[in-house]
């Protein structure tokens, strides 16, 4: 597995990124007051970007405790809003994900006034991807690694392999050869063409010790 150890240059980055054209770090959430805005007693939650942009299709769930009972998840529209109708006041975490952006894990939230709007802060997979160049240009591999575990991906996505590139540089730099050659097997099994040779190029001749 000799082929393995050697250095993958910038290019790889490249590359990987213009594969996701077919699919720091904020954790909480920021109330405004809008007294003539919505109904009495709703939760009224607003998703935006690092950039401030609404983010549509973000799927959003809340529940009274870190660890509890969730409530039925709703989407966000066309704007970044949503709302769950007629809850009491009280300390609430908020939940969410969408592909292709940092996954919302229980940011806590208090709900003191039946007029309080929650603008809560996800970012993007470019965002995310170049915070994680910069990591891995100050050996910061584990770092790294931690932050491409907040993106919110399907299994078997493009989006998914896209990633593993990344993954799979970081495991490298750390000496965990047997997790990154794990990763490459899975990618030679893409359903993208695309995929599979990129790996062949860099990968073909890997074999396990």
């Amino acid at each position: 597995m000799e082929k393995l150890k050697s250095v993958i240059n910038k290019k790889i980055f490249l590359l990987a990124a213009l594969l996701f054209i077919a699919g720091l770090m904020l954790n909480s959430c920021h109330s405004a007051d809008f007294t003539d805005f919505g109904k009495e007693k709703d939760l009224q939650i607003f998703i935006i970007d690092e950039n401030n942009n609404p983010v549509s299709d973000f799927l959003v769930s809340y529940s009274s405790s870190p660890k509890g009972f969730r409530s039925q998840e709703v989407y966000t529209n066309d704007k970044g809003f949503c709302r769950f109708e007629n809850i009491p006041s009280g300390q609430f975490y908020i939940w969410g994900y969408k592909s292709g952006f940092k996954k919302m894990e229980g940011i806590s939230v208090s709900f003191n006034k039946p007029t309080d709007v929650f603008f809560c802060m996800t970012e993007s997979k470019e965002f995310i991807l170049s915070e994680v160049e910069n990591l891995y240009k100050k050996n910061r591999f584990q770092e790294g690694l931690e932050l491409l575990n907040t993106i919110y991906r399907e299994k078997n996505s493009l989006l998914n392999e896209g990633i593993s590139f990344y993954e799979i540089v970081g495991l490298e730099k750390m000496g965990n050869i047997k997790e990154s050659y794990k990763k490459i097997k899975e990618l030679k099994k893409s359903k993208n063409s695309e995929i599979r040779k990129l790996v062949e190029k860099y990968y073909g001749e890997n074999n396990e010790k």
